[in-house]
């Protein structure tokens, strides 16, 4: 994938996505409207897995996902994390 460029995935009616800028991978989820069956008045949760033997960190202020080894050392940081409604 070459900077800028966008790689998307469809599942079902959510769009996973990946663009490639200088210095970072973005990843992001489009979803065209609230998936049916969850709780009406509830913020919506997106709950995704990692098969690994790292362990996850989220900071205080839940912007940023830290991933660890057993021996402390980093092996994946999500950071910047935010949401957008339209």
């Amino acid at each position: 994938m070459l900077a800028g460029e966008r790689l998307e995935y469809r599942r079902g009616s959510v769009v996973e996505w990946y663009r490639n800028e200088p210095g970072r991978l973005e990843q992001g989820f489009t979803l065209p409207e609230r998936p049916a069956g969850g709780p009406i008045g509830q913020p919506l949760r997106l709950t995704l897995t990692i098969d690994s033997d790292l362990t996850a960190h989220v900071d205080a202020a839940e912007q940023a996902v830290t991933w660890v080894d057993a021996n402390g050392l980093v092996g994946l940081k999500y950071h910047g994390l935010r949401v957008v409604d339209a």
